[in-house]
């Protein structure tokens, strides 16, 4: 799947971009992980426009497999002038206002097998990728770091057997 830049979508369409970005800890975490949520803030410029849209996945999160987790949900609010922030329904056609935005979020993937069974250095690119926090990288995938950032493969063992002997 391709996204178009933000240069562009401002340059054909009376539209800002005021932020876009992937969301992390919003991937169902797995052997397999599942991809991570997706934010987009967009809202006209100079003039009203009307948006129509379908999200799928705001009132169950995609499924994760053989022990896969849920991903994060989607979504969609209407962002007023003057703060306020309203959920908006799954499918929808409305006007947003000039100086009103969309804020829309595109759900996450369900993960698939243990995220206990990802490989560490797997987890570690996610990390660095910003995919995954560390927390979640340790709390979840039971991967353990070095000071210097590196995986600590003899921990991250001892880690995930102690998760095996308790279940």
């Amino acid at each position: 799947m391709t996204t178009d830049s933000v240069e562009l979508a401002e340059l054909y369409q009376p539209l800002h971009v005021y932020e876009r970005h992937i969301m992390p800890d919003t991937e169902g975490a797995g052997m397999f992980r599942g991809a991570p949520a997706f934010l987009c803030e967009f809202g006209p410029v100079g003039a009203s426009f009307e948006v129509g849209y379908v999200g799928d996945g705001n009132i169950n999160g995609p499924k994760g497999a053989r022990g896969g987790q849920t991903g994060g949900r989607a979504g969609q609010w209407l962002k007023h002038r003057n703060g306020e922030v309203l959920p908006l329904e799954a499918c929808a056609q409305i006007v947003v206002e000039a100086g009103e935005r969309i804020v829309s979020v595109g759900c996450g993937g369900g993960g698939y097998g243990d995220p206990r069974r990802r490989d560490p250095e797997r987890v570690a690119a996610d990390v660095a990728e910003g995919f995954i926090s560390r927390e979640r990288a340790q709390n979840i995938y039971g991967v353990k770091f070095l000071d210097g950032g590196g995986v600590d493969a003899t921990a991250t063992l001892h880690t995930r057997q102690q998760a095996v002997e308790l279940s």
